[in-house]
């Protein structure tokens, strides 16, 4: 039995940060496709051309930030989003989930090595 790949889009802009849910989801049992981008633009972009099964959003980027994007594009609804922040706050997570995340998630080590099972439905 082939389990279907689950593409996963990734918004982030540390390398190291990246890595750490690379390497977590690889060590998972299920079969997940990483693609990554690092602004918001680019971001746009990839979703117009290839809408991906969830995607993982840093909130605080080089040209923007994912809760504007949330609220902007009308598409951000069309499969699961999950805002990645370094910086928690209820407020913050409060305005995310209004604006249609699915979840905001605190980066750790624990985080990046669980992110697997946090994806997985």
């Amino acid at each position: 039995m082939t389990l279907k790949q689950i593409q996963v889009l990734l918004l982030e802009d540390e390398a190291s940060h990246v890595e750490a849910i690379r390497r977590g989801l690889e060590s998972s049992d299920s079969t997940f496709h990483l693609q990554v981008v690092d602004t918001l633009k680019k971001y746009r972009e990839y979703v117009a051309a290839n809408p991906p099964d969830i995607a993982l959003l840093d909130m605080v980027l080089p040209d923007g930030n994912s809760i504007d994007l949330l609220k902007s594009l009308p598409e951000s609804n069309a499969f699961p989003i999950l805002i990645l922040t370094s910086h928690g706050n209820e407020n913050a997570a409060v305005e995310a989930l209004k604006a249609g995340a699915l979840d905001y998630i605190v980066k750790s080590p624990e985080t990046f090595a669980d992110i697997s099972r946090i994806l997985t439905p």
